[in-house]
This record gives structure tokens, C-alpha cells and sequence, in this order.
């Protein structure tokens, strides 16, 4: 430890709970990533939307989408997909300028779904600006979700 290392306070109270909490939260982040093996993980993006996603119960729907920050567009799910799908936890937002040997392809969104049961489903997948609550969003995309 250096001089000035040791003349530093550790740090107390509100600071320390909220290092922990970064902390436990980039942990569980990882975890999360490292719980669903390859083989029970399917990803799609929005390019296939054309064709029907076909998956086993037990595997995990993962939907990559782009995200649109600087244009003030959200994203949300746009349809119920119980009892055939539910979410695994939150979206998880990427700010990623090099992607699949790619630069400059932005940010992106990844949202999670397990395969709770057989059955059909449309996932769809509405883009909006935070002002349009309700009405058309101003772009879907909608997955054909088969579960067997």
C-alpha cells in the first residue's frame, strides 16, 4: 500500500452500502450470465422476426434488440406471453460500440424469457417515445414464439 493509501480513510456508512451494492449487483450480473448454459439459450434479434422460433420448455428466449437512447425511444414488451413464456428479470442495457467483429453498432437491449410450458405465442416488442402511453408504438417487432 502506498503512503497515501494509508492516509485515506476507509470508507464509512452510505458509501460503503452503496460500494457493496455495486458490488452484489455486478456479481449477480454475471451469475445471471453464466446461468443459462448455450445449448438452453436461444437468441434472436429483431432480422428474425420473419421466421418462427422454435424451443424446448426449460430453454431460455433471449430477444436482442437495439436501443435507441439519443432518439428518446424505450422499449417494452408489447404482449402477454403467459402462461408459455415468463421473464427471467430485467432488461439488461449494453452500450456497445464493437459487436460481432462489427464497430460502431451502438447500444442494445437484451430481455430474457424462460419456457414455462408448450404452446404459441407472439412476442412483440414495441419501441416508443415516453410521451405515447397509449395507441400504436412507433415500431414493432413481433417473434412467432413455438414451444414444444
Amino acid at each position: 500500500m502506498t503512503a497515501a493509501g494509508r492516509d485515506r480513510p476507509a470508507a464509512s456508512g452510505p458509501a460503503r452500502a452503496i460500494a457493496a451494492a455495486a458490488l452484489a449487483a455486478a456479481l449477480l450480473g454475471v451469475a445471471g450470465c453464466a446461468a443459462t448454459p448455450a445449448a438452453d439459450l436461444v437468441r434472436v434479434e429483431a432480422d428474425d422476426s420473419k421466421k418462427t422460433v422454435e424451443m424446448k420448455t426449460g430453454q431460455v428466449l433471449e430477444i436482442v434488440m437495439q436501443a435507441f437512447p439519443a432518439r428518446n425511444l424505450t422499449l417494452s414488451l408489447g404482449s402477454v406471453v403467459t402462461p408459455t413464456l415468463e421473464q427471467t428479470g430485467r432488461p439488461s442495457f449494453h452500450d456497445d460500440t464493437f459487436r460481432d467483429g462489427y464497430s460502431g453498432t451502438g447500444s442494445y437491449e437484451a430481455w430474457r424469457f424462460r419456457a414455462v410450458q408448450p404452446g404459441r405465442v407472439d412476442v412483440r416488442m414495441d419501441y416508443r417515445l415516453p410521451w405515447q402511453t397509449t395507441g400504436e408504438p412507433t415500431r414493432s417487432v413481433t417473434f412467432d414464439v413455438l414451444v414444444r
